[in-house]
């Protein structure tokens, strides 16, 4: 017998029916490929989702620029463009934010899939 062609299905149904402990134990490493192969998607998933986390340090260059404002006289027009870059960044960090949960999605509906 060849396990190369019959499906996870078949092989379980031979052992089943036939009980062939060679075709149980084709099932069993047929279904483990397949769910190291949902863990290695989903892993993936997760792993891009982390690339989407802020740096630590992702609003310092604001808060420096805050902070010399503070320091000074500053006119409408400045104060404007610092509420133009901190609208910016708050666009980027949601954009990114939504795409890492996007992402942690797919990994639980992999992970769903490959329990169901």
């Amino acid at each position: 017998m060849n396990p190369a062609n019959y499906t996870y299905a078949e092989l379980e149904r031979l052992a089943y029916t036939q009980g062939d402990p060679a075709a149980a134990l084709y099932a069993r490493l047929a279904d483990s490929e397949s769910a190291r192969d949902d863990i290695d998607e989903a892993q993936s998933h997760i792993d891009e989702a982390g690339t989407q986390y802020p740096a630590e340090d992702c609003l310092q260059d604001l808060i420096d620029h805050a902070h010399a404002m503070a320091q000074g006289r500053v006119t409408k027009a400045e104060v404007a463009d610092f509420v133009s870059m901190l609208e910016e960044r708050q666009g980027e960090l949601a954009r990114a934010s939504e795409y890492g949960l996007d992402e942690l999605r797919k990994a639980a509906k992999v992970l769903h899939r490959s329990t169901s």
